[in-house]
């Protein structure tokens, strides 16, 4: 009976099981093993009106434009030393969804996803509707919750950056993407 709890415990836990997040200001906190500045994603289709600044990396709306602007950052590799295997997180850089301090609200935000294009699978997602607070310049590492808790050698992976902005948010909010990033955490879980 007390085996047949505790396993019953277990699987409630694991079910209940919480995306892991370190969220601070600054860079990446892990080896990044690839990175790429959001100025040099790929815009995907339908996406609002946008300003590339190539200068300081950064993405975000054009004036008065609102909507969706969507990146799609490819990682042809993995450098500095670190192999796929090693990889167990990915992160992302950006400015303030919510333009004030405190936590933000849901007019403006933004979301990331690491996905396997040769699967075709999202891995994990993020979005600051789930738990960002703060008005600064932001990294967000998100740690790999896959059967592995690394990348399968010989994929294909794309950072998906999305940045939302309503038309009733124009003047109050707008977000912005700078980098993408993938990145060895030296953690166990």
């Amino acid at each position: 009976m007390t085996t047949r709890l505790l396993i019953a415990v277990l699987a409630v836990n694991l079910a209940n099981a919480t995306l892991m997040v370190e969220q601070q200001e600054g860079g990446p906190s892990g080896s990044v093993g690839w990175s790429e500045s959001a100025a040099l994603c790929r815009l995907l289709p339908n996406s609002a009106a946008s300003s590339f600044n190539f200068e300081t990396g950064a993405v975000t709306f054009n004036g008065a434009s609102y909507g969706t602007i969507g990146l799609a950052c490819t990682v042809p590799g993995i450098a500095n030393a670190l192999s796929p295997f090693v990889i167990n997180a990915y992160a992302f850089s950006f400015l303030d969804p919510s333009g004030e301090p405190g936590p933000t609200t849901p007019e403006c935000s933004v979301a990331a996803y690491l996905v396997d294009r040769t699967a075709p699978a999202v891995l994990e997602g993020w979005s600051s509707e789930k738990s960002f607070s703060g008005s600064r310049f932001w990294t967000v590492d998100v740690h790999l919750n896959n059967s592995n808790n690394n990348l399968v050698n010989g994929h294909f992976y794309d950072v998906d950056i999305y940045l939302f902005r309503p038309k009733s948010a124009v003047g109050k909010c707008s977000p912005t993407a700078y980098g993408a990033y993938l990145e060895d955490l030296c953690t166990i879980f």
